[in-house]
């Protein structure tokens, strides 16, 4: 095992890697290597392992110092971890070649060629320990399903609605509410050439509330613009009032449908979360980096080799969504300790 791990630094110290920010070089160093002060605070079991040491020439451009721990990048894909509860986080890679996991405060990340996203050139892993992949560049349109309006009627309102169909072409609708009498209302339910597509009725019970809804499913729009078949979508009034001391008006209004859209931007939420963003500001997540609360002591922002067939990343039992509760993702910024190189161990 130990002869596999010095073959596997030896090759990993010939590699050279360049990232947006910086050339950095792979140096390998024995446990002996590290400054006498981490020596001693490594666990005895570290003293088999053996530790990679990014060495930089850093070039952060417009960099701002905000204390003495970050540097602010303004790169969405830089992160730096925040320990909110004093427990060590690292975010987890494997190296393809050698089929090995690299834990790391080392956040510079950015998407290849291949669209995997890599620190340097380390594969960063997802919750399940998979690669992650960037989203796709296109999202295809999704046709409405669902329309949730809240709303306050005591007397005649108009509303307009959009939706969409499969091809992610717009639909206007517009809704006519008329009170019947004091606790019922009608809604007529009309396209964007006044067809008429459903007739509804709102009754509220003797405090203002709704107490039913009726007519509201499976409303139909013709197709056209080319979309494959009719738009089919419910409507739902939930939390709809008739408070004759307030006008009526709209409240909140959401749909679930939208058209195509291309990926404007990448970020990294709090928990790890990636989120793509697309253009009219549509966000759909669709990955979460994996965070490992293996106790490497004071020892950042060195990376730890292990080998892929005898150590798995271990699970803590508080995560939420994948990462250690107490640890969190700063976007944006890098942590200035993964970045310095002590002069004792400087090329």
């Amino acid at each position: 095992m130990k002869k596999m791990l010095c073959l596997v630094a030896l090759c990993l110290s010939q590699l050279v890697f360049a990232n947006p920010i910086s050339e950095t070089h792979y140096r390998t160093l024995k446990l002996s290597d590290l400054p006498i002060s981490l020596q001693k605070a490594a666990p005895h079991s570290f003293k088999d392992y053996v530790f990679v040491k990014p060495v930089m020439q850093s070039t952060v451009k417009n960099k701002i110092s905000i204390d003495d721990e970050y540097i602010e990048t303004g790169r969405s894909l830089d992160v730096a971890l925040l320990d909110m509860q004093g427990r060590n986080g690292y975010i987890v890679t494997r190296e393809p070649a050698f089929r090995i996991f690299v834990m790391t405060r080392f956040g510079v990340m950015d998407f290849d060629e291949n669209g995997m996203l890599r620190i340097m050139d380390l594969f960063v892993q997802g919750h399940s320990d998979e690669n992650i992949q960037a989203p796709s560049p296109i999202l295809p349109p999704s046709p409405t399903t669902l329309v949730k309006a809240q709303l306050n009627i005591n007397n005649h309102f108009v509303m307009a609605v959009d939706v969409y169909n499969s091809r992610g072409d717009i639909r206007h609708m517009s809704i006519e509410f008329m009170a019947s009498s004091s606790r019922n209302v009608t809604a007529v339910v009309k396209d964007e050439n006044g067809l008429i597509v459903a007739n509804g009725q709102l009754v509220f019970d003797t405090t203002g509330q709704l107490a039913q809804a009726s007519g509201f499913k499976s409303i139909m729009l013709p197709s056209r613009d080319g979309a494959a078949m009719p738009l089919v979508f419910d409507m739902d009034f939930a939390g709809t009032t008739n408070y004759s001391s307030i006008d009526s008006k709209l409240i909140k209004l959401a749909t679930d449908g939208y058209a195509a859209g291309e990926l404007m931007n990448v970020s990294v939420e709090n928990d790890g979360t990636l989120t793509a963003t697309y253009t009219d500001s549509l966000k759909v997540e669709f990955a979460q980096i994996h965070v490992s609360s293996e106790e490497v002591a004071d020892m950042t922002p060195y990376m730890l080799l292990y080998p892929m067939n005898v150590w798995t990343p271990k699970k803590h039992p508080e995560w939420h969504r994948g990462v250690l509760l107490g640890t969190r993702f700063l976007s944006g910024y890098l942590e200035k300790a993964a970045l310095k190189l002590p002069d004792t161990v400087r090329k």
